[in-house]
């Protein structure tokens, strides 16, 4: 069975910054109400909620890049609302936004959650800003969970990291290492299965990995390049976290730890792999089966 990968979303005492864009302010003001009321449901007091109107969505990524600068927030949540015919170029400036806000949470670590709805129609828009369907909630709910699985990620592959180079994969020394930063209880404790769980089957994903990479054996592989593919092929198979996921947060850390090019060459493999994410499971945990059946025979 796949394992769990998944944050309390308990935002008590963290900071968290919404960006919102004043164009079409009466349909981003129901988003962040709605975000406003995710977060304070999950503990987040109203005083360490921070809200920056901007004059629209193109302006986002400036924003949230002030927030994650300052050190004081675990996420940012950028909310807008562009639609079709209001202006010639929604999808250029929808793409902007998106490029400009995944560049500053790759750029500083800080989480930031993608709220702008792009709609055909202002119904439409309104249909997603509702009490049912709102996207500024779904964007908070995005917050709250990479405010402590980001950090975690980025955190287990300083260990893997270190691990690697000094040859030493013995993780008596994890939970002091892991608590050296001061990072909250959730992110050490995400970090630490992480870890946990890559060291635990090093040997079969590097043989998966070396298998999929083809003319690249793991061992060639650039150090960050090879713990990140690790880490991300590691929840591929054994956890429930969705692929693209997965693989977009594995990009990012490629990019923020390694080379631009290291991008490209994780999604290249990780994309190989996730296809085949339940056979490879299938046939892990079949090995895992036969060897204990072996050891009850002895």
């Amino acid at each position: 069975m796949p394992t769990t990968l998944r944050p309390t979303q308990d935002g008590k005492g963290k900071r968290f910054a919404i960006a919102a864009a004043l164009f079409n302010e009466e349909i981003v003001k129901s988003l962040v109400d709605a975000a406003v009321k995710t977060l304070e449901a999950r503990g987040v007091a109203t005083d360490d909620i921070s809200i920056a109107w901007v004059p629209g969505s193109f302006e986002l990524p400036l924003a949230a890049q002030k927030f994650a600068n300052s050190g004081r927030y675990a996420a940012v949540i950028c909310l807008g609302v562009l639609i079709k015919g209001q202006t010639r170029h929604d999808d250029v400036v929808c793409d902007a936004a998106a490029r400009g806000i995944s560049d500053v949470s790759r750029d500083t670590g800080v989480p930031c959650a993608f709220g702008v709805i792009t709609a055909p129609s202002r119904q439409h828009a309104l249909d997603r800003a509702g009490a049912e369907i709102n996207r500024g909630a779904e964007a908070a709910e995005a917050a709250l969970e990479m405010a402590d699985v980001l950090p975690s990620r980025r955190l287990a592959l300083q260990w893997l990291y270190k691990a690697d180079l000094t040859g030493d994969w013995d993780t008596t020394d994890l939970e002091t290492y892991l608590g050296l930063r001061g990072d909250p209880d959730e992110v050490r404790r995400l970090g630490r299965q992480i870890v946990e769980g890559v060291v635990a089957r090093r040997a079969r994903l590097d043989a998966e990995i070396s298998r999929i990479a083809e003319n690249w054996d793991i061992s060639r592989m650039a150090t960050i390049d090879r713990n990140v593919i690790r880490l991300a092929a590691w929840e591929l198979i054994f956890t429930e976290t969705p692929g693209p996921v997965i693989l977009n947060e594995a990009v990012e850390l490629a990019k923020a730890f390694s080379t631009e090019n290291s991008g490209a060459f994780v999604n290249g493999i990780l994309d190989r792999i996730r296809p085949e994410r339940e056979k490879i499971r299938a046939e892990m945990e079949s090995t895992v089966k036969d060897r204990e059946k072996e050891q009850e025979k002895e």
